[in-house]
């Protein structure tokens, strides 16, 4: 599974909106958006660190999935 389907279910898990993740993780809903959609976007290292605290993952599965 891609890191960006991976951030979308977990978002549903969640039962979260783009934007209310966007505004836990301290970044636009532009680059939620993003990387939701963009299986390539590799996001900054401070980008995803905060998506993950905000979507509650591990950063170290979330590189995984990266390489």
């Amino acid at each position: 599974m891609l890191l960006s389907q991976y951030v979308h279910q977990r978002r549903q898990e969640l039962n979260l909106s783009q934007k209310q993740i966007a505004k836990s993780a301290n970044i636009s809903v532009d680059t939620v958006q993003r990387f939701e959609s963009e299986g390539s976007y590799n996001p900054h290292g401070i980008t995803l660190l905060r998506l993950c605290k905000a979507l509650q993952i591990s950063l170290d599965d979330a590189i995984e999935m990266i390489l």
